[in-house]
């Protein structure tokens, strides 16, 4: 049964269990424009033996991809290196990168990356628009 509404109230909430994410993993051979739907399961690894950019998607088909977006909605994702040269991430129209963003990855690290939704376009109002900026949050080598 899904949750249609919920009113916080102190000590809530509680589970009987571990809370797991669900993840997806999809593999690039070379280059590619990542859909909403990849960048939301979570991990991204490049098998690309040469350089390799990942082009996000745009603000308005990742907004249509959160459920409940709003202004402060955040997606964590994964870019995995596996290649054998440097992968690159790419922000799509509508996306920024966060000042002093390193958005490349070296060969056999992991970068961890936050994307904050920054404007949720309102049909009723012709002056807003879908945004997003994008945060690097460190790597790791494996």
């Amino acid at each position: 049964m899904a949750l249609t509404s919920f009113t916080p109230q102190q000590g809530f909430p509680t589970f009987t269990s571990l809370v797991y994410e669900n993840r997806t993993v999809t593999s690039y051979p070379a280059d590619a424009t990542l859909t909403a739907a990849e960048v939301l399961g979570g991990l991204l690894i490049d098998t690309e033996n040469g350089a390799a950019t990942f082009t996000l998607p745009t603000a308005t088909l990742l907004n249509a991809a959160i459920p409940g977006v709003s202004v402060g909605s955040c997606v964590v994702f994964y870019l995995r290196n596996t290649g054998n040269n440097t992968a690159t991430l790419a922000v799509g129209t509508g996306g920024t990168s966060a000042s002093g963003n390193t958005l490349t990855v070296a060969t056999v690290n992991t970068r961890c990356f936050l994307i904050r939704v920054t404007g949720v376009k309102n049909t009723s109002d012709p002056t807003t628009s879908d945004a997003y900026t994008v945060y690097s949050l460190g790597v790791s080598a494996h």
